[in-house]
């Protein structure tokens, strides 16, 4: 793979962001790390071969810039591990090319992460790009019948995500980890390709002992799904119906195994029929083949899944890890009748913001 790099990689924060035929994006995002206050950072673009001019913008306006010029797209998984492997310094940042960071981004982040040894990853708190008054994601989280979920989406923010608190899962459009963690646990799933990696890689450092947090001072405006093209395709269905059983299978600690995959199953059914019955999800509907197909590359996958299993460090048992999950949905709940009762109270303001 070729490979273009400058000096300074050593910086305590090497920033990752993953490429593709993104140039219209990325000057929002660069530009935003230009006006960091925090400066102790290296920027590595990962071009997932790109044929938009993206590498001509970043060679003309950006020479601060490490670029990594793929000449194909492999995917979110094996772009930003292309990125980690190049970084020297403590931290290790994931940032979406459809993201702008608040110019205290960094030093928000940094100043909690070294505050708190004890914790290997972290969330941004992710507000929408157009409705600055309106989050995306604090965290995410997952339920283990195959259904992961944000934490936050679509409520306003009104400051009561104020000081960090444990999580789950991070977002990857703009997450933190501790290069230690990927020393301990390996990189992200390439096999993954794109869509649900982040949260396969947090039930790895859940399942080896690790802690994450959301850093709500640490603000970054995302666009949601313009780096990947918009609504819901047959491809980015057929990936998600396949990574969340890959999650399922890899992480599910054994004694909870014969509950959760009937469950699991049960659930996968009950969604189609809503659908099918009930006329929602009309893009689901459009790409049932698709959503068909990724269940069965995954069940097709298992030799190699069940191998990746073995092969995970688990240094916590079920009822740790489940108390974990419980955690996420906790939060998922109290999320939610937040978001009900600020509709409630201000209509007019929830549907300006949606």
């Amino acid at each position: 793979m070729p490979v273009e790099v400058a000096p300074g990689l050593a910086a305590r924060v090497g920033i990752v962001i993953p490429n593709w035929n993104g140039a219209h994006l990325l000057p929002a995002c660069l530009d935003s790390l230009r006006r960091q206050s925090f400066r102790d950072f290296a920027v590595i673009v990962v071009d997932n071969g790109s044929t938009d001019g993206s590498l001509e913008l970043l060679r003309s306006g950006y020479p601060e810039v490490h670029v990594v010029a793929l000449p194909r797209n492999i995917g979110f998984a094996g772009g930003v591990n292309a990125g980690i492997r190049l970084c020297a310094g403590e931290y290790v940042a994931l940032l979406n090319n459809d993201t702008e960071a608040a110019p205290d981004w960094l030093e928000a982040a940094v100043t909690e992460l070294d505050r708190l040894p004890e914790i290997s990853y972290a969330a941004s708190k992710l507000l929408d790009f157009h409705d600055r008054r309106v989050l995306d994601s604090i965290a995410d989280g997952f339920a283990l019948y195959g259904v992961p979920f944000k934490i936050g989406d679509r409520e306003i923010d009104a400051g009561h995500y104020a000081a960090p608190f444990e999580i789950l899962s991070a977002c990857a459009a703009a997450s933190f980890y501790r290069r230690a963690l990927f020393e301990d646990i390996g990189l992200f799933d390439e096999d993954f390709f794109a869509y649900v990696e982040d949260i396969d890689i947090a039930l790895r450092a859940v399942l080896a002992g690790h802690r994450g947090i959301s850093i709500p001072a640490a603000r970054v405006y995302h666009l949601g799904t313009a780096s990947t093209g918009g609504a819901p395709s047959g491809f980015t269905i057929r990936l998600s119906a396949r990574n969340v059983w890959w999650v399922m299978l890899k992480a599910t600690p054994g004694p909870l195994l014969p509950a959760v995959l009937p469950l699991a199953f049960l659930s996968q059914l009950g969604l189609l029929a809503h659908t099918l019955l009930t006329g929602r999800r009309p893009w689901l509907r459009r790409h049932l083949g698709a959503y068909c197909r990724g269940v069965w590359d995954a069940f097709a996958a298992l030799p190699q899944v069940l191998r990746k299993r073995r092969q995970m460090p688990r240094r916590i048992g079920a009822g740790a890890f489940l108390a974990r999950l419980r955690l996420a949905e906790a939060q998922r709940r109290a999320s939610r009748r937040r978001a009900l009762a600020q509709r409630a109270a201000a209509p007019q303001v929830v549907e300006r913001a949606a």
